[in-house]
């Protein structure tokens, strides 16, 4: 049908998106639907919209402009040309030889530049991009794949970029309503909507409120626990995929 519909408009590509755009299939949510989905669990007859994972550089970006971190400026020049000619990844064993491995590994926690802007080269990708499917650079690829593996759970939880994002997050939580604990269930509010673009359940308030009372009324305590929590958001598949 859309194809009879694009060869009718003259092959108008812009008309082609406007119908898209305006059929009733691509304006659902994906709400669960127990009834639809024992009639129809693999979602063939499209009853609700599949949900999908952000790429690997939207992840990224998400998290730095969540914590108010993200630079949208690019950047000027490459770290790599900055390096000049030579092999790439020998800089530890051989200084002169050519550009730091760490340059480019770590560029993804080094930056706050967006993602399209970090440094990529075949064999060494940042790892805030190659964790989540980001293409081998070194082959033709029409489209990536997309995984849900443990080593993404690991790498948010145990990455040192993420503890840095999870913490300007909490600060910026906190600097909201900077006064007391009292607080905290606005701050539990503003966090989700920062994240999931939503409010918490009743069940998730107080599941966040029980687990802040375990900690004590002092800068440090509340800096941690904030950044913990911040972090586990982060850390949920709810942040990484569309609904």
């Amino acid at each position: 049908m859309l194809t009879v519909k694009f060869r009718e408009s003259g092959l108008s590509v812009k008309q082609l998106i406007r119908e898209i755009v305006l059929s009733h299939a691509y304006q659902l949510s994906s709400t669960y639907d127990e009834t639809n989905f024992a009639a129809d669990p693999e979602n063939a007859l499209i009853w609700r919209m599949s949900k999908r994972r952000l790429d690997a550089e939207a992840i990224r970006d998400a998290m730095l402009a969540i914590g108010g971190q993200l630079d949208l400026r690019p950047r000027l020049g490459s770290p790599i040309a900055e390096y000049g000619n030579g092999p790439i990844g020998l800089f530890k064993q051989y200084p002169d030889a050519g550009v730091p491995e760490d340059v480019l590994v770590e560029a993804g926690s080094r930056t706050t530049v967006r993602s399209v802007y970090l440094p990529i080269a075949r064999e060494l990708l940042p790892d805030a991009l190659a964790v989540f499917d980001f293409a081998e650079p070194g082959f033709v690829a029409g489209s990536r794949e997309t995984t849900n593996v443990p080593s993404q759970a690991f790498y948010m939880l145990n990455s040192p970029f993420i503890a840095s994002a999870a913490q300007k997050f909490a600060e910026r939580v906190i600097a909201a309503y900077p006064t007391s604990t009292s607080n905290d269930a606005q701050r539990v509010k503003l966090a989700y909507g920062l994240v999931f673009s939503r409010s918490p359940s009743e069940a998730e308030q107080q599941a966040a409120t029980d687990f802040f009372a375990k900690f004590p009324n002092n800068t440090a305590a509340t800096t941690t626990a904030w950044t913990s929590f911040c972090r586990a958001l982060f850390a949920s598949a709810e942040f990484r995929f569309h609904n």
